[in-house]
């Protein structure tokens, strides 16, 4: 069987007091920020989650193909939202590579904006200077 399925073992399940704000391990109470992450899709024995989060990533491969970083960036921000994080090592490289591309995409188009303004200002000042002229003459006339 390819994937592996996560079950946690009952003699480690720890037991949590939301009323209390504590969790119990060996009878020995500590604070609810001490508490292991709990992963719903853990305790779930017939629900293989690596499985689908090699086929989601084989996805999230196929988008930055098609380069829709866009959508690699919201895919992935919804699936770590699903798991908790728990695959966010495996699909952060992809993420920043894509939010990279973005910026550099963003930068390349700003600076050309900036160019084009420049020179748009250049040819505005040369014909307020060549237009100062030609009303200078008219009322010389």
């Amino acid at each position: 069987k390819k994937g592996v399925t996560f079950k946690l073992p009952s003699s480690k399940v720890d037991k949590l007091s939301k009323k209390t704000n504590k969790f119990s391990r060996n009878d020995e109470e500590l604070d609810l920020e001490d508490a292991p992450k709990y992963y719903w899709f853990l305790d779930i024995t017939n629900f293989d989650m690596s499985l689908l989060a090699n086929i989601f990533s084989f996805g999230i491969q196929c988008l930055l193909a098609a380069e829709r970083w866009e959508s690699v960036i919201y895919l992935a921000e919804r699936f770590n939202k699903c798991t908790e994080d728990y695959y966010a090592g495996f699909l952060l490289p992809f993420v920043i590579f894509a939010e990279q591309t973005l910026l550099d995409r963003a930068e390349e188009n700003t600076k050309r904006k900036e160019e084009e303004l420049k020179r748009r200002i250049a040819e505005f000042e040369n014909w307020k200077a060549s237009n100062k002229r030609r009303r200078t003459r008219q009322m010389m006339l």
